[in-house]
């Protein structure tokens, strides 16, 4: 068992790496592909475990490398911290609208204040009238945040990236947007969609292309009942219906 400190362990650990690096084709790679190949290929900890070997310890099968010790993991520790908060820092300097989640009260208060002193911090101050505040729960209930003692809007509904958030929690309000959005879609689509010239084919690519990923967008987070269900088919239905110059009331024969 070797100490990572000692020039033969780190003189073995290089030939190591070298070795396996050889044997990797990096001509075509990017940045993200030379460092996910470096961590499955080359194997960095593998290397330096045979270089350095092993120790046992807590029991006959319980193995620790030689090179790490709690000087290591202190120093790691305080990296990844340090690159945590970076991180946040260089977000909120290319912040636009931000949204602050939180399952309490006094958390989320506590997430609104570090933002305002990060925001200070780089010389940006948060837009108090345009900062609103949101209650989700079943029952009605109300809770007062606010920044530097400057009360927060209680809002009963926002919109964040294209949906709407209530502050019962449902989609109700969501889908009758949605429906609504769609709706105006398929009317600025009608001189196409009734257009006899036009093939069905090419109306159906518009319906897919344009109308539909407008009525279910973010749809994969929707808990559906079956009346909203109802709400989007009839929806789709009446924009269906003028691709073929149908009406409700026409009858079809099988």
């Amino acid at each position: 068992m070797k100490k990572l400190q000692s020039d033969e362990a780190q003189t073995k650990t290089n030939s190591l790496v070298y070795e396996k690096l050889k044997s990797v084709d990096t001509k075509d790679m990017n940045v993200n592909d030379l460092w996910n190949t470096f961590k499955t290929t080359v194997t960095l900890t593998d290397s330096m475990k045979e270089a350095c070997g092993t120790k046992k310890q807590g029991g006959p099968t319980r193995k620790l490398t030689a090179w790490w010790n709690e000087e290591i993991k202190e120093v790691i520790q305080t990296k990844k911290k340090l690159f945590k908060k970076q991180q946040i820092q260089t977000q909120n300097l290319f912040a636009d609208d931000q949204a602050l989640f939180s399952p309490d009260k006094d958390t989320l208060q506590e997430h609104i204040n570090q933002l305002n002193r990060q925001g200070e911090a780089h010389g940006m101050r948060i837009n108090i009238k345009k900062t609103e505040a949101i209650t989700i729960s079943r029952n009605e209930t109300t809770t007062a945040f606010n920044i530097e003692g400057n009360a927060l809007l209680n809002a009963t509904e926002f919109k964040y990236l294209g949906s709407i958030f209530t502050k019962d929690g449902r989609i109700d309000r969501e889908i009758e947007v949605r429906c609504q959005k769609a709706n105006s879609i398929s009317y600025q689509l009608a001189p196409l969609l009734k257009h006899e010239s036009i093939p069905i084919a090419t109306k159906a690519k518009l319906i897919n292309s344009i109308f539909l990923t407008t009525l279910t967008y973010q749809c994969q987070t929707w808990p559906l009942t079956q009346g909203l269900k109802n709400k989007l088919v009839s929806c789709e239905m009446r924009c269906l219906r003028k691709a073929v110059n149908k009406r409700r009331r026409d009858k079809i024969r099988n």
